[in-house]
């Protein structure tokens, strides 16, 4: 790994937010010191970790992307410079009041954003739109998955029963996908 930058922290305050490989990896923000979710089997860290990229356990790893909160702001996005060819492991790790970013390869960039780790995120999102020359993503529809809820053990009940509260909650006049 190679560094990139080292970041002064309040550790009481501090946010890291760790971007995952695919969506069935871990996405998610921790406070320095809250240990990183990590693959409890191996077949786990198959499906859902970076094959040839695997993090130690005391140690942030984001995929191509991450953030870090000081706690007295701006929040530091180091990403890949080019998201579109490169993802590269970004490493934090926390030693004493200090955020030390290392990075697989030199293709990454540090920018700061004024605000939250997630407005920091959507408006580095918006500045790699932008770079693209693509068009602004249209809003995302509401929807239901049941995935997300109950995972392998749906049932038809289940589906039943959250098409009702739609119902009550005024989903019926919209149209949902089929």
């Amino acid at each position: 790994m190679r560094p990139v930058t080292d970041i002064p922290i309040e550790p009481a305050r501090a946010v890291i937010h760790e971007q995952g490989w695919q969506s069935w990896s871990p996405s998610t923000s921790y406070r320095p010191g809250s240990p990183p979710h990590r693959p409890s089997t191996q077949t786990r860290r198959i499906g859902a970790w970076r094959a040839e990229s695997f993090p130690a356990p005391d140690v942030y790893r984001g995929e191509g992307l991450i953030a870090v909160d000081p706690g007295d702001g701006p929040v530091h996005v180091i990403a890949s410079a080019d998201p579109v060819n490169s993802v590269p492991a970004i490493d934090v790790s926390i030693m004493d009041f200090r955020a030390v970013v290392t990075a697989s390869s030199d293709d990454v960039v540090v920018t700061t954003y004024d605000g939250s780790v997630q407005e920091a995120l959507a408006r580095w999102a918006d500045s790699v739109v932008s770079s693209l020359g693509l068009a602004a993503p249209r809003p995302a529809p509401t929807i239901w998955c049941s995935w997300y809820q109950y995972f392998t053990k749906v049932t038809e009940a289940n589906v039943d029963s959250n098409l009702a509260l739609m119902d009550r909650r005024g989903a019926s006049g919209r149209r949902l996908p089929g």
